[in-house]
């Protein structure tokens, strides 16, 4: 039909926060498909126990991941998931960057720090 695939586009969650797993599963993603891949939404967290992970765990899990999707010239785009708290089988999972009156969480201000690290471009001031 004459259509190409231009990235794939991919979602990650660790449970462990091992990102060097996360870097062997991207690395096999890019050598099936051959194309640049867009991280549209990664975390640590273990969906069958949403309360485990903290915060604490959770941004030392996206300092570390950013800097390494940040060496793979194949990763084109990162997002994480989720900017604003919501309730996932009884318990509210630590993997906000921000508090529903967007005053950055724990993990917000690293994901912000990490971020300025690395060069990143910000899109949007809060409260816009």
């Amino acid at each position: 039909k004459g259509l190409r695939v231009d990235f794939m586009a991919v979602h990650y969650y660790s449970a462990n926060g091992d990102v060097a797993a996360f870097r062997k599963w991207l690395e096999a993603v890019h050598a099936e498909y051959r194309r640049p891949i867009w991280v549209t939404e990664f975390a640590r967290i273990d969906w069958n126990r949403p309360g485990a992970v903290t915060y604490a765990q959770n941004a030392a899990f996206a300092e570390a991941a950013i800097k390494m999707m940040e060496r793979l010239p194949f990763v084109e785009r990162y997002a994480w998931f989720a900017a604003n708290p919501y309730a996932w089988r009884g318990h509210t999972p630590q993997i906000n960057l921000v508090e529903d009156d967007l005053r950055l969480t724990m993990l917000g201000q690293s994901f912000e720090r990490v971020l300025s690290a690395v060069g990143a471009r910000q899109v949007a001031e809060l409260g816009e």
